[in-house]
């Protein structure tokens, strides 16, 4: 039996899901996952036990998000040192910082396969100076000549690293799709997101479009999560639920008129393909990562500003038959493209080889 290490700096987000479905759907291979925390406790371990039992897993002290020579140096130590005492046929890196540093000691171990998955690369960040995004160019094109190989989330992900002169080909996420009774629409129009209240989801952006409708139109604004960002979703019409259980959140998206998503940028959200899967229509801004879930008038729409989604949102609103059409073609775009058989299919081809 083959064994896959997975290393990933947080784990937390969309990185924790492709784990997920990947430890859980490859299961002729032996995983081990190799993780960092990010100044937070993982729901008190409930994180831990999304996994099955046969799963192996082994803390990264020293890693951390920031650049910072010492300490990145301590924790590419820290990591060789683990690699070193684990029988390994494949190093799957997840996200930027494990994708650098995991590159970085890949030099010990050439005979191995070397992935690294990028789930939204710090370049494509928006809440950073140019003179960041340029230092993370320059790191992604040295960790490219020290081993290993780019797997991008998505066909614009990959284009942002061809742009950037470095080599890259992608692997879409994927979910299961199924049809099975998911078409069915509240009465009240409600607008839905899902992640935390963060900068990379631009929660003044979302509360612009919610303020607009505040008082003039029966619409009702949700939010599943939370985050340090919160205080500034004042309007009225938006109801913060905090974080839910899955199972929670796909009830309360089932309930929803239409998916929304104000991010800055993103790899392939798994937040969208899940709504999308649940036959929900899409209003997402434009930007990396969201422009590969919209096929523009069949599922939904992609926004520049605010005022283009009020607008959209608006025309929904005359034209509320449009909705179920458009939630239909989501779910069936969702099986088309964005199946987890094909996510699945991709990956054990990489690591086969």
């Amino acid at each position: 039996m083959k064994t896959v290490v997975h290393v990933i700096e947080a784990f937390s987000g969309g990185a924790v899901d492709t784990i997920l479905y990947l430890t859980k759907g490859l299961k002729q291979f032996r995983h081990v996952i190799v993780y960092s925390i990010r100044n937070e406790v993982i729901d008190d371990g409930k994180i831990f036990k999304r996994f099955d039992g046969e799963v192996e897993f082994i803390y990264w002290q020293s890693a951390q998000r920031e650049i910072s020579l010492k300490k990145d140096w301590q924790a590419a130590v820290e990591l060789k040192n683990i690699l070193d005492n684990i029988d390994f046929d494949v190093l799957h890196l997840h996200s930027s910082k494990a994708g650098f540093l995991g590159r970085l000691v890949g030099v010990l171990f050439r005979s191995k396969k070397i992935i690294y998955t990028t789930h939204g690369v710090s370049f494509n960040r928006q809440d950073i100076s140019s003179i960041s995004k340029y230092k993370y160019v320059l790191l992604e094109k040295i960790a490219q000549m020290l081993s290993g190989e780019v797997i991008c989330c998505s066909p614009s992900e990959r284009d942002t690293f061809k742009n950037k002169n470095i080599k890259a080909k992608y692997i879409c996420n994927g979910v299961e799709v199924s049809r099975n009774g998911l078409l069915v629409y509240p009465q009240r129009f409600t607008v839905i997101t899902t992640g935390r209240v963060a900068q990379q989801k631009d929660p003044v952006y979302f509360n612009k479009i919610a303020q607009f409708f505040e008082g003039k139109y029966p619409i009702k604004f949700v939010w599943i999560g939370d985050g340090d960002m919160r205080h500034l979703l004042t309007s009225k019409n938006i109801e913060i639920t905090g974080w839910l259980e899955k199972s929670k959140v796909e009830e309360v998206v089932k309930k929803s008129s239409l998916y929304i998503s104000t991010s800055l940028w993103e790899g392939l959200p798994y937040a969208v393909l899940e709504a999308m899967q649940m036959g929900r229509p899409l209003l997402l801004r434009n930007c990396v990562g969201n422009v590969d879930l919209v096929e523009e008038g069949r599922n939904g729409f992609l926004f520049d500003t605010p005022q283009g989604a009020i607008q959209k949102i608006q025309y929904l609103l005359e034209h509320h038959e449009l909705i179920a059409k458009l939630g239909s073609n989501s779910n069936q775009l969702c099986g088309e493209k964005f199946d987890l058989k094909d996510f699945l299919a991709n990956y054990e081809k990489q690591y086969a080889h």
